[in-house]
Parts: structure tokens; C-alpha cells; sequence
């Protein structure tokens, strides 16, 4: 807050103003932790640790001897939350694979924790597969259940990004997708997406006034990434490139829907766990059908016409989509406050 004095004289009278300049609440900067070190830990058969400031740790620990594994937030020794992890050594990911931050995300006071779990590259182009965890930075025994999201492509230091303008950490969640309408003149072709959003009140909600970025994937790009592992990832600084799309909405595509059917949302089913398959949509339409709809569900010959595979899920009045690839959980609450009765 700051305080200015100004003193103005007409007519042989003094008169004194007094005006304050209010600025909103800032939020801090993510700092990383300690690289994951090896650490000996009771009751689990080994563990990596990195340490996160304030006597917080966050650990990756075997939790069995065939291999099950987890993500367990200490506060000076003791845990406060306990995440379940992919497996202790996976085909693209060790079990020091992971970053941990800390920073108060929202401007509320509590610096959260920030845990990123890299889980895995595909053959082919090699994407990298992440999953994000925020963890509430108040850790009082009622730890709710951390916000999760998945990010391709994940860059250390490029898709937590402070903006000094707003003075907010602001999270870039990138992923691939193919399109045939962003270009017309190259038609169908893969894309690397960049969707902007802001952690409050235990969601992510997306910055509509920031342009969704999108770049092609063409040799020039394809000489700037390789096809190794996370080290070498850029998400940031590769969809701020020149060449990159700019799109405040969603384009027109180039095939028409073969129909269109509305309904409203009856129910909604997420995922519990980190290996849990899918979230779940069940739809009362307008002509009286339920439909039940499944996020990126394998095909299936045999379901009726009633069994929809959500491959889009967004915001008609705003033509924007929420990130969802099919290679990745979807969790619609993690960016709405509620879904039934849509």
C-alpha cells in the first residue's frame, strides 16, 4: 500500500487530498526443491526425497517388493498427504523422475506444493508423459484430495510461468492434437497446444483473455525438439516461436457433424486414483435418451448408439475447449466447479 500527499491552492483557500493506491495480493513465485536424492526411510523399502523448504519434503517410496509406489509430503518427518504413484521403475521413468515446488499459487497466504511426476515417453515422436499434482499448502490433518492434471511435453521452468503484469504464477498445460482447420492451405497435420489457466479456489481457470497457442509439427520444428527424454523439453519457448497460431477460439472445422443432440448433464463420475481408467459423463437428452458418456474410451464395436466416447469436452458460449488428449486421464472438475444440471 502506498500512501500519496498532495497540497492544491486556488482562491487563497488550502486544500489537502489524501489518496491510497490498493494493490491486490501478489502470489510467489515457484522455487524449486532439492534435486530427489536417495534417502532411508521406516517402513519403506527405499524412497527419494527432495526437499521443499519450511521442513517439507516430498518422497517418492516403494511401498511393496513387487513394485507399487506412492508420493508421500512429510512435514518434519511426519506425513501429511500420501499420493499414489505409477510404478517404482517404468519403461521412459526412474524413480527420481519428478520435480517438487513450492509457492503460493493464489494469493491466499499458504504456499502450495507443486509435485510433477513424469510418467513415460511415447514411441514414435517421443512425448513425453507428465502428471501434475497441487497440493494445498495448509496441512492441518484435513488434507483434501490434490488437484491433478496431466501436461505433455513438460519443461522445468516453462509451464509455471510468473507473470509480472498480474503478478501470478500462470501454467501453460501443452499437449499434442491433430486438426485439419488451423491451417487450410496444409490441411490435416499435428499441433502442440498451449492453454493458459490460474489456480483459485482449487481449480485451474482458463485465461480467455490470453491466446490458446498452437504450432505445427513440421521438419523446422522437429529439428528443435529430439525425441529423447524430458531433459530437453521446451513447451514454453516453442509455442512462443513466430510461427506458432494465436487462436482466441476454437476453429471452424472442415467436417460437419453428421448430428447435433442436446441434453443436460445428470451425473459425473472422476477417476479416485492415479490408475483408475477414465472419467464418466451420464446425459439426459432433450428427446428423453440417457446417453453415457466416457472420456477417451476405447472403441468398442459392440456398444449401442447410446455409449458416447467423449473426445472434446468445452465452453460453447466461449468456443473454447479444455485440454484432453487421448492419451491421458480427464478430470472435468479439476477446471469446473460443477458439471450436473449443465
Amino acid at each position: 500500500m502506498v500512501w500519496l500527499a498532495c497540497i492544491a491552492k486556488k482562491f487563497f483557500l488550502i486544500v489537502a487530498c489524501l489518496a491510497a493506491l490498493i494493490f491486490p495480493a501478489s502470489a510467489q513465485k515457484l522455487v524449486q526443491g532439492s534435486k530427489p536424492l536417495f534417502t532411508s526411510l521406516p517402513s519403506f523399502a527405499a524412497a527419494y526425497c527432495s526437499a521443499v523448504g519450511e521442513g517439507f519434503r516430498v518422497c517418492r517410496v516403494r511401498t511393496t517388493e513387487d513394485g507399487d509406489a506412492a508420493f508421500v509430503v512429510q512435514k518434519s518427518g511426519v506425513e501429511v498427504t500420501r499420493i499414489e504413484a505409477p510404478f517404482w521403475a517404468i519403461a521412459g521413468a526412474e524413480p527420481l523422475d519428478f520435480f517438487a515446488y513450492r509457492g503460493d499459487l493464489d494469493a491466499d497466504g499458504s504456499r502450495e506444493i507443486v509435485l510433477v511426476s513424469q510418467e513415460g515417453v511415447g514411441n514414435g515422436m517421443g512425448i513425453t508423459f507428465s502428471t501434475v499434482y497441487i497440493i494445498e499448502g495448509r496441512t492441518d490433518g484435513s488434507q483434501a484430495r490434490p488437484v491433478s492434471f496431466s501436461i505433455e511435453e513438460f519443461g522445468d521452468g516453462q509451464n509455471f510461468i510468473y507473470n509480472p503484469r498480474t503478478r501470478k504464477t500462470e501454467i501453460l498445460i501443452s499437449y499434442w492434437e491433430s486438426y485439419d482447420s488451423i491451417d487450410r492451405n496444409r490441411g490435416w497435420g499435428m499441433y502442440l497446444l498451449g492453454k493458459w489457466f490460474r489456480y483459485r479456489h482449487r481449480r485451474l481457470e482458463p485465461i480467455l483473455s490470453r491466446p490458446t497457442l498452437a504450432r505445427r509439427f513440421l521438419f523446422s520444428f522437429a529439428d528443435e525438439r529430439d525425441n529423447g527424454g524430458f531433459e530437453n523439453r521446451w513447451p514454453h519457448t516453442w509455442l512462443t516461436d513466430r510461427r506458432a497460431h494465436r487462436l482466441f477460439r476454437e476453429p471452424n472445422e472442415v467436417s460437419k457433424p453428421i448430428r447435433v443432440q442436446f441434453g443436460t448433464v445428470r451425473d459425473a463420475i472422476e477417476p479416485n486414483a492415479a490408475n483408475d481408467e477414465t472419467s464418466q459423463l451420464t446425459i439426459l437428452s432433450d428427446d428423453g435418451q440417457t446417453l453415457n458418456g466416457t472420456f477417451n474410451a476405447a472403441w468398442d464395436a459392440d456398444k449401442n448408439a447410446t455409449s458416447l466416447n467423449i473426445t472434446a469436452f468445452g465452453d460453447w458460449s466461449d468456443r473454447y475447449l479444455y485440454p484432453l488428449t487421448r492419451s491421458t486421464i480427464f478430470r472435468p472438475l479439476v477446471f469446473l466447479d460443477r458439471i450436473e444440471g449443465r
